[in-house]
């Protein structure tokens, strides 16, 4: 298992303790076509937040047409027009509901897809080759392995009580990590509601990383993308150097 999850070489194994682990949830295993439908689905993860960027475009733009247009059936100029123009514009603003439900319809398929489509990812990427398969780590199976290393830790020079305050910090962090990440991730994502999923999630683990004060952070990024707006670059890419330049303006209060 610490051999899965490190990513090396894997030694033959007995087939019986592969079967055991997979039937009882500590490891997926893939056939190689599997795998390789996986990984092609993956690829198509880029191309799918750009389809994701026009089509959140597309509803906006419905759902901004019909609220203008419901407007103006409120509006006492409506109420001035004839009967037959009255039901023309009530006519045609039924049909404007019904394509603005399917546009967010299709936003929030497909926006669920991109998120099946990165936790495949996140599986793919965990796996390795073994006898015609590829093998990773279930969610149980890390937690199982953490428990292995406790009970092997008789085997170090490491006295218990170090060990687990060892574990116990890394856990500490990687949790500190994932809610800071969530609370940039509700803040970025407010704030810019066009950008890729996937991109907001990179961005916001990024911050998360960063050893200070979690708003101060958030402004420092936010002041360093507005001073990228005039330039002629996607929003990940501003986003991109915007985190970079958040990390260096964070360096010196880390060394401090």
């Amino acid at each position: 298992m610490s051999q899965i999850s490190d990513k090396q070489a894997l030694l033959q194994g007995s087939q019986v303790d592969l079967n055991y682990l997979s039937t009882n949830g500590y490891l997926n295993v893939m056939k190689k076509e599997d795998y390789d439908q996986a990984v092609l689905d993956v690829s198509n993860l880029g191309q799918m937040n750009v389809q994701m960027l026009n089509e959140t475009s597309e509803a906006r733009a419905a759902a901004a047409t019909l609220a203008k247009d419901e407007g103006h059936t409120h509006s006492i100029l409506f109420h001035l027009e004839g009967r037959d123009k009255q039901e023309a514009e009530l006519q045609r603003l039924e049909v404007e509901r019904a394509a603005a439900a399917k546009e967010q319809s299709d936003v929030v398929a497909l926006d669920s897809k991109i998120k099946d489509l990165i936790q495949k990812k996140s599986i793919t990427d965990r796996m390795v080759p073994y006898d015609g398969e590829y093998l990773s780590l279930t969610g149980l199976g890390v937690l199982t392995l953490n428990d292995l290393n406790v009970r092997n830790y008789r085997v170090s020079d490491m006295e218990f009580s170090s060990f687990v305050e060892e574990r116990m910090e890394t856990l500490g962090e990687l949790h500190s990590i994932a809610q800071n990440g969530g609370l940039q991730e509700n803040s970025l994502k407010s704030r810019f509601p066009e950008a890729v999923y996937s991109q907001l999630w990179n961005v916001s683990i990024g911050l998360a990383k960063l050893q200070a004060d979690q708003n101060q952070i958030n402004q420092r990024f936010l002041l360093a993308l507005g001073a990228l707006q005039h330039f002629g670059s996607t929003l990940d890419n501003k986003m991109m150097a915007a985190e970079i330049m958040t990390s260096m303006s964070t360096r010196p209060s880390q060394s401090s």
